[in-house]
């Protein structure tokens, strides 16, 4: 699958479980979701990045998405790599796994099997539901020393964030 596919699939899984009430936050996703959705991507950013600039993981997973597949600016997997660091560091499940993939195919950031791993197994352990299998492919090419290694960066991560 390639990466265009899992990030267009990621958005669409974040969009899914929108929270509609009648935040502003709320309303800002969804502005840039329905912009997105009619092609009009100057509109989805611009409902997106004041969000993500604050620190809301949604909008920094669609924002990762905006530029690793080059809607409406200039294909950028550094950038998108980036953004889905900033979600991925709140516990984001879907931007844990993006992450992971992004470490495992080198794409916007230098490819790293360890890292690829901690970035799977965290999401595997919020729940996603592909994640575990990224986990596994990653670990039939690595090291057991490799594995270690991967384990203690999720348990510490795990330790410092408070989460699973």
């Amino acid at each position: 699958m390639t990466m265009k596919r899992i990030l267009k699939r990621i958005l669409l899984c974040s969009a899914v479980i929108l929270p509609l009430a009648g935040t502003a936050k709320a309303d800002g996703i969804e502005k840039g979701w329905n912009a997105f959705m009619s092609g009009d991507y100057a509109a989805a950013i611009g409902a997106w990045r004041p969000l993500a600039e604050k620190g809301d993981d949604r909008a920094q997973v669609f924002m990762a998405t905006i530029y690793n597949t080059g809607s409406g600016v200039p294909r950028d997997p550094a950038a998108g790599a980036r953004w889905l660091a900033k979600a991925a560091d709140q516990g984001n499940e879907q931007a844990q796994f993006g992450l992971g993939f992004a470490y495992a195919k080198g794409q916007g950031v230098p490819k790293d099997r360890v890292l690829a791993h901690m970035w799977f197994s965290l999401a595997a352990a919020s729940g996603h539901a592909r994640a575990a299998d990224g986990r596994d492919r990653a670990a039939k090419r690595m090291t057991p020393a490799e594995i270690g290694k991967s384990r203690d960066l999720a348990r510490h991560w795990t330790a410092r964030h408070g989460k699973r």
